[in-house]
């Protein structure tokens, strides 16, 4: 089979040095054949504004084991969002552990179609680990809504992280950008990823600066060169968006440095795939032990690469029908963006990213080269002002485009071939799936209401 008929995933086993394993298109379309396409309805009525949040609302979600001490804590942020959401603020949905998806959004009283806030408000945090509101109920609000997560291991964390938003709200700032590359000798996903995602991302924001001028040029980091220092340093100043890419560890579930480190970025200081001689070494990875001591107000980062946010219990992406290899003992949330959001000296506001794999057709497409599209439009709303989940709107409109191509895809050509196609065609359905499971993949921990500030006018 050859390289085309392979999905490179952007994670390396820290266990062995070794980049994970391709996917193969026959894998992917065995796997999709049992479990099929979820509709993505997400997109706010014509006419409404998603900053708003009088408009869309606001939601909190917690599960009936969560020690009510983290509520108390939190007061300041539901205070807030309160104040902004009027009578579409609700903070009354308790998930009970072990509900069906199907039971507990028939209890909401969701349907497939454009987000109502009279039935359950546009933005959704969740406050918990996926131990208690899995990553599938997440997920599930997520088609059709902003969502994010809370999940701290002490309740003065959640205390911090409110009083942090409080603050971001009244803030006033000239936002700034840095897009961070990663790129490792022969690797091919870093390359790709490099040269189809980071560098059309800051040329887009640059080409932006200089006709809007309403931020600075973003500033990138050459990507032979994105080290744990490198990155050390960007965090000590940090920007109001910080945008990563490159290749993130994973290590088997119950590896002993699993909790630690699943999801940590892999820096230019690890050699590449042909010149790694066994595991990782922490000096090659940037994990919450890494982070500085000073505050980081106000950023809101996008680190794109397996597992940064989480990991689930098991491998969603292998077929139906196989015993599916188990990724962890129990779903947890990465350490490293909750550290970010627990920092002492002050929280970020946000990480976003991925739970699971990721893959390269989320920003270019085969035979047509870079589609950073989502990102572009992603990066553009936030440094505009948009809240984060609003801003995130592109990857669940592409999540939906891909859904409705696949559907017809598929359809056609098993009408055409009577159910025996080509690996051509194989192909095809499993570079559209991909995609689509990718776009749909996307999490964000945090609340997803957050945004880099209020403007300055001058900005």
């Amino acid at each position: 089979m050859t390289d085309r008929h392979l999905f490179y995933t952007s994670g390396v086993d820290g266990s062995t040095g070794a980049v994970s394993r391709p996917i193969t298109s026959r894998q992917v379309v065995d796997g999709l054949a049992q479990r099929g396409v979820v509709w993505a309805g997400r997109g706010l009525p014509v006419g409404v504004d998603g900053d708003d949040l009088a408009q869309v609302g606001w939601a909190l979600i917690t599960d009936d084991g969560l020690d009510p001490a983290v509520l108390d804590a939190l007061a300041p942020l539901l205070e807030l969002r309160r104040q902004q959401a009027g009578r579409l603020y609700r903070d009354d949905i308790v998930y009970l552990r072990g509900r069906r998806r199907a039971h507990f959004f028939a209890d909401l009283g969701l349907s497939p179609g454009p987000p109502d806030p009279e039935v359950l408000p546009y933005f959704v945090l969740i406050v918990g680990e996926p131990t208690g509101v899995p990553y599938r109920i997440e997920h599930g609000l997520d088609d059709e809504r902003a969502v994010g997560r809370l999940a701290f291991d002490r309740v003065e964390d959640y205390a911090r992280y409110a009083r942090a938003v409080v603050q971001s709200e009244t803030r006033t700032v000239t936002p700034t950008s840095v897009i961070f590359p990663i790129r490792h000798p022969d690797d091919r996903l870093t390359a790709l990823s490099t040269d189809s995602l980071a560098h059309p991302v800051a040329r887009h924001l640059e080409q932006l600066a200089e006709n809007e001028g309403s931020h600075p040029p973003p500033r990138l980091v050459d990507a032979d060169t994105a080290t744990k220092s490198r990155l050390l340093e960007v965090l000590r100043r940090p920007p109001s968006l910080l945008l990563t890419s490159g290749h993130a560890a994973r290590f088997p579930a119950a590896h002993r440095r699993q909790a630690d480190e699943q999801g940590a970025l892999l820096c230019a200081d690890w050699p590449g795939p042909r010149r790694s001689r066994g595991p990782l070494m922490p000096g090659h990875l940037f994990a919450a032990s890494d982070l500085p001591d000073n505050a980081l107000d106000g950023l809101i980062a996008y680190f794109f690469a397996c597992d940064t946010v989480g990991t689930p219990h098991a491998d969603s992406f292998e077929p139906a029908r196989a015993q599916r290899t188990r990724l962890a003992l129990e779903p947890f949330v990465a350490a490293l963006p909750k550290a970010m959001l627990a920092q002492p000296a002050g929280p970020a506001l946000a990480v976003a990213g991925h739970v699971d794999q990721t893959f390269a057709p989320t920003y270019h497409w085969p035979g047509v080269g870079s589609r950073a599209d989502t990102f572009l439009d992603f990066t553009q709303r936030l440094l505009r002002g948009e809240r984060l989940g609003h801003a995130l709107e592109s990857f669940g409109d592409r999540a939906q485009q891909l859904a409705t191509t696949f559907l017809e895809t598929h359809d056609t050509l098993m009408l055409e071939r009577n159910l025996e196609i080509t690996d051509d065609e194989i192909e095809e359905l499993a570079e559209i799936w991909m995609a689509y499971r990718d776009a749909r993949s996307v999490s964000v921990l945090g609340d997803p209401a957050v945004r880099v500030g209020v403007i300055a006018p001058d900005a």
